[in-house]
């Protein structure tokens, strides 16, 4: 079944949509910034960790806990 022939559902994704953008603009500043440019800009944790001048370690753990802050909007 596609979404045309399903409003229920395109409501459900339009709403978990929105509370994710939430989350995402919710995010401190540096959390945000690693998020996006991972996911969005499909740069490796070394890239970004070149770009802000910090430790490959500490981007894995701004998006560790990034990804867990969206895990908590399916809630």
């Amino acid at each position: 079944m596609d979404a045309v022939a399903n409003p229920e559902r395109q409501i459900i994704g339009s709403q978990r949509l929105k509370r994710v953008m939430a989350a995402i603009e919710a995010m401190p500043p540096k959390r945000r910034e690693v998020f996006l440019m991972h996911r969005v800009d499909e740069l490796t944790y070394a890239q970004i960790a070149r770009r802000l001048n910090v430790s490959a370690k500490t981007v894995e753990k701004h998006f560790a806990l990034a990804m867990r802050q969206l895990s908590d909007t399916d809630d």
